[in-house]
Order: structure tokens, then C-alpha cells, then sequence
């Protein structure tokens, strides 16, 4: 479980299912199963049962459920061992455990965590080229 469960402004639970479009402020867990597009420049996190499909663009991203699709994370994207991630994932930081599935395109960009233009966070095509940063990750 997260550190930081106790800032957690809605909670979707196990068993729950939704289809549509999530924005929000603040931090969202997800238990349940959703289709649909999410945004926020909040923290997004997925527990273990999680299945997420759809458009993704958040602030910050922690895994440890299954996600599939186009997911733009602005900071740091951290992916649990029982984490799956499937799709193309553009993000500014990016922490795996051991266990952890990214399968799909990856582009990291410090820039996306300090632009103030949206363009600057969305998506690349799927197929583009995949960019690692040299610069060492932030603790």
C-alpha cells in the first residue's frame, strides 16, 4: 500500500466497474475496473486487483494493477512487482521492481514535469522511437 493513503480523495473499490471520463484533484486509488479517460495533474494509483484501459494523463502514476493504453504521466511513474503496464507511457521519472511488466513504447522527458504547455504532455504515436534520459534518477 502507498505511504500515503491518508490523503486519498476518492476511492474506487474492488468489484466496482466504471466507463467514462475521471477528472480530479488530489489522489485517486483504484481498486475496481475502468474504461475510459482519466486526467489530472493529481496522483493517480492502482491497487493490485486494478484494471485500467484508456487514456491516461496524470501528474504522478503509482502501479501495482494492470494498465493498457496511452498513458502521459508529468513526473514520476512508479510501477510495483505486480504492476503491468501495457501501451505507450511517456513520463518524466520512471522507478521499476523487480517483477514489474512495461511492454510498449516508453519515451522519457524531464521536460514534462516542467512545462506549462499541455502540447508538451501529450502522447507520442504509438511505434515512435523510444528516448531514455541519461540524467540519473531523483530520490
Amino acid at each position: 500500500m502507498s505511504k500515503d493513503n491518508n490523503n486519498i480523495t476518492a476511492l474506487m473499490g474492488k468489484g466496482a466497474e466504471y466507463q467514462g471520463q475521471l477528472s480530479f484533484k488530489g489522489t485517486v486509488r483504484i481498486e475496481g475496473r475502468f474504461l475510459g479517460s482519466i486526467s489530472s495533474e493529481g496522483k493517480l494509483v492502482l491497487g493490485k486487483d486494478a484494471y485500467v484501459e484508456g487514456a491516461i494523463n496524470v501528474g504522478e502514476l503509482e502501479m501495482h494493477g494492470t494498465l493498457q493504453g496511452e498513458i502521459a504521466v508529468a513526473n514520476r511513474t512508479l510501477l510495483h512487482s505486480t504492476a503491468r503496464l501495457t501501451g505507450s507511457l511517456r513520463t518524466s521519472l520512471l522507478a521499476m521492481e523487480e517483477g514489474a511488466l512495461l511492454q510498449g513504447d516508453l519515451q522519457m522527458s524531464q521536460d514534462l514535469c516542467h512545462s506549462s504547455d499541455p502540447a508538451a504532455r501529450t502522447l507520442v504515436p504509438a511505434g515512435s522511437p523510444v528516448a531514455f534520459s541519461d540524467t540519473p534518477m531523483k530520490q
